[in-house]
């Protein structure tokens, strides 16, 4: 009878611990969507942007009528030359992931 339970009480534990690993490999993955889903073109891009591109390249800028980058299409369209002209990684690797989403879709 003491096995009995014993081995019942092992399996509980078993079963509890394996439903928790899955609910924790489960929210990691969507933590990083939801992270992914969260960089927003205006708030997030657009200052970048416009720190490395303005005026020329927003409204009023010569180049504007050509590569307007206050829109997500021509971000997607020049996105390698645009790459090149970030050189803080962290700035490079938001615009990157930005893409990425964008062109998965």
């Amino acid at each position: 009878m003491k096995g009995l339970l014993m081995i019942a009480v092992y399996s509980i534990l078993l079963s509890l611990s394996m439903s928790s690993a899955r609910a924790r490999q489960h929210n990691g993955t969507r933590s990083v969507t939801l992270i992914f889903d969260s960089i927003n073109f205006t708030a997030h891009i657009v200052p970048l942007l416009q720190k490395k591109c303005s005026p020329c390249h927003f409204e009023g800028g010569k180049m504007y009528g050509k590569m307007p980058f206050d829109r997500v299409a021509t971000l997607i369209i020049h996105q390698a030359g645009i790459l090149k002209r970030f050189s803080n990684e962290n700035e490079k690797a938001l615009l990157d992931k930005f893409i990425h989403v964008h062109t998965a879709k």
